[in-house]
């Protein structure tokens, strides 16, 4: 057998080297400091150590209650030979047992799927209270132009560079043209770094790709929108998306977290039938909700426009088969017409002071992307400070 090719790897990107990038973003970018969203190995961790009760209302303090003493005997079910905060608990696996459980209509009883759907709903509620969001809109974390203080804060000095060039800190009347973001994640972090510019008199506004009501931004008066200066596609829904199943209408909470109320209308048709738009991280995923379907084919089309294609913090698992589908078609549309694909991965190495008993996942992640994208893909030589550090390494 031949040796495999040494990875091509490098130090500094340039922004100016492609016309045209999309930015695709995993749980390793908002894993990083100073958001430490928990990746799934951390969730159900972080879920047992939390030591604020999530929910604005005693009634939705009370619902994750419940659901958090029910996690442990909704995981054993069905992974009997590990403690529920063992980290090597799948939560793909967990999920896909009760939705093939609630789909079953034949062999299921009345009793087992209204546990399936049950433990679904505990499961869901776990992932939102994991992933939420908290404080002020304006804090360190999600500022650009140098208002950060001594706190790193990647996803805004990747906005900032994006809209300076990696120049100086002045926006250069918001030169994102040719910039995408398509993000695998649920949480608000970067949202909120976008929003922040808004908030501060910048003038900018996100393309979701589908159409939003309510306040995008709560904190901005009402008026004419300027065109949006950028493209974030949300292709497994998002913490500050509500759904009306009687409208398809989707409304967003901007900046914040959205919560649903028992009874709650939909301000788009008066009906109180809100739900949560989250794709469950399972095996089993679907994309069919209307909104959803929208999202991933104008990722797809923002993917065909792109000869550049950035991976920050996510290590192409095989659970993505979706997206990995997605990926191997648009790269073979683009070289039947002859057009290249730059692929590059950002992720980090562990520090040596790190001992967690997991396998290296960006030789895991090397070696997935090589599988996949062959000699198109180059490697940014990882450093323990992963994100952030690749961040300050731009280039104009």
């Amino acid at each position: 057998m031949a040796d495999e090719p040494t990875p091509q790897t490098f130090e500094t990107l340039s922004l100016s080297a492609a016309a045209r990038t999309v930015w695709i973003l995993g749980a390793g970018a908002s894993a990083c400091p100073p958001y430490k969203v928990p990746t799934q190995l951390g969730l159900l961790q972080h879920i047992d150590k939390m030591k604020r009760t999530p929910g604005s209302t005693p009634e939705l303090r009370a619902e994750f209650k419940g659901a958090r003493e029910r996690l442990p005997e909704w995981v054993r079910r069905v992974q009997p030979g590990r403690d529920w905060l063992d980290w090597r608990v799948c939560l793909e696996e967990v999920f896909s047992h009760y939705e093939l459980v609630h789909a079953d209509t034949e062999n299921a009883s009345p009793e087992e799927r209204a546990e399936a759907r049950q433990a679904l709903h505990d499961l869901r509620l776990a992932v939102r209270a994991a992933t939420s969001v908290s404080g002020r809109v304006d804090g360190p974390r999600h500022r650009a132009f140098g208002d950060r203080g001594r706190e790193r804060a990647p996803y805004a000095e990747l906005v900032e560079a994006l809209l300076t060039g990696a120049g100086d800190h002045q926006p250069a009347n918001f030169a994102t043209q040719g910039h995408a973001f398509v993000t695998m994640n649920y949480d608000i972090n970067l949202d909120r770094c976008l929003l922040y510019l808004k908030a501060g008199g910048l003038g900018t506004t996100v393309d979701y790709g589908i159409p939003l009501r309510g306040p995008v931004n709560p904190e901005q008066p009402e008026g004419d929108e300027p065109d949006p200066a950028f493209t974030l596609l949300r292709v497994h829904g998002s913490m500050n998306w509500k759904r009306c199943h009687a409208c398809n209408a989707v409304v967003s909470t901007g900046a914040y977290h959205a919560e649903i109320q028992p009874g709650e209308p939909c301000v788009a048709c008066g009906a109180a039938e809100m739900g949560y738009l989250l794709v469950n991280p399972s095996y089993t995923r679907v994309y069919d909700d209307p909104a959803i379907a929208a999202v991933w084919r104008r990722a797809r089309a923002e993917l065909m426009a792109a000869e550049r294609w950035v991976f920050i913090g996510y290590s192409l698992p095989a659970a993505d088969v979706h997206f990995r589908s997605l990926l191997r078609d648009c790269i073979a549309r683009r070289r039947a017409r002859g057009l290249e694909t730059q692929v590059v991965h950002v992720g980090r190495r562990p520090s040596p002071k790190e001992n967690k008993p997991r396998p290296d996942e960006f030789d895991l992640a090397v070696d997935a992307y090589s599988a996949l994208f062959a000699g198109a893909v180059r490697f940014w030589d990882a450093t323990p400070g992963g994100f952030a550090d690749f961040v300050r390494g731009l280039r104009g």
